[in-house]
């Protein structure tokens, strides 16, 4: 049983979840999962990735230079479409009124 300072403060915690993000709050009180629509778009980056780390682990293992090359720039191509989306994302949240902590942060973190 909650003594009653907890039942304050759990409340207070429920109306602060409520107001940040209304529609997490919905889901976890009707049961369902929350939406997942953060990760979607990157899994092509990631692919890309591997797929350079594979060329150039399989480039250091046959010794041929020009596979290890090719995997190299395949990885480096990779991991900056990464980093050009991200700082894309960045840009888009700074437009809507969000900083660079905040949109990097949890969003149970960012300010209201």
């Amino acid at each position: 049983m909650l003594s009653e300072h907890e039942r304050r403060v759990l409340t207070a915690i429920e109306n602060d979840l409520h107001d940040r993000d209304p529609e997490f709050a919905e889901a976890l009180r009707d049961g369902r999962s929350p939406p997942r629509r953060r990760h979607r778009r990157n899994w092509p980056s990631l692919l890309v990735i591997g797929l350079g780390v594979l060329v150039l682990a399989t480039g250091l293992v046959t010794g041929t230079s020009a596979l290890f090359v090719q995997g190299l720039l395949v990885t480096a191509g990779g991991v900056g479409y990464r980093h050009w989306r991200r700082w894309r994302r960045a840009g888009r949240a700074r437009r809507h009124g969000l900083g660079r902590r905040d949109m990097w942060s949890p969003p149970w973190r960012r300010p209201a």
